[in-house]
């Protein structure tokens, strides 16, 4: 089963994702699924902003999607990310009142359908999604990694992870694609 990597964040996410991607060759194995919640506006832009950080193709999910190594994924504005039997599926965004799930509810998915094959990294953003799913992916064997509260222009998403007790790392962003790379490497030998 293909190994995923689930990227959760908000405000100040943006500038740690072209660091990630910089970094992440284009020819890890690994797949990438981009949650976020900004502004339908800005959304709408995000995976033209993104490719120009990496070679592999970012696909903005439009329709049902089968999940493959070296693509980077990203959700679109007012709209569920779920990972169902290796495709990404869309769903409608409810209306929130001040809590924000996106995150969670993608990382949830995943982790029951990728269990140890899962990887979720909650970057930059004001509130606490992501906290909930970090744990559904410890409980289930995945790895789990919060950025550096220190680093992110916004600390209340990783500190909330953190604060779960659940995080294998807390890493710097540009730190991040080498040590998940020598897990995924460790693991396969």
């Amino acid at each position: 089963m293909q190994e995923v990597v689930g990227l959760g964040g908000s405000a100040g996410s943006i500038e740690a994702l072209k660091t990630f991607f910089s970094y992440m060759p284009e020819d890890s194995g690994l797949a990438f699924v981009v949650v976020l919640h900004l502004s339908p506006e800005y959304e709408s832009r995000l995976a033209g902003v993104l490719q120009r950080w990496t070679n592999m193709p970012v696909i903005r999910v439009s329709e049902p999607i089968k999940v493959e190594a070296n693509c980077v994924y990203v959700i679109p504005p007012r709209k569920h990310l779920l990972m169902i039997d290796g495709h990404l599926i869309l769903t409608v965004l409810p209306h929130e009142y001040g809590k924000r799930s996106a995150v969670d509810i993608f990382f949830g998915t995943l982790a029951e359908t990728h269990r140890s094959r899962s990887v979720a990294i909650v970057l930059s953003g004001a509130d606490g999604d992501g906290a909930n799913g970090i744990k559904r992916i410890k409980e289930v064997g995945g790895t789990t990694i919060a950025q550096k509260p220190k680093e992110a222009q916004q600390e209340g998403m990783p500190r909330s992870a953190i604060e779960t007790g659940m995080v294998d790392w807390v890493l710097p962003v540009a730190e991040m694609p080498r040590r998940l790379l020598e897990n995924l490497n460790k693991g396969s030998s």
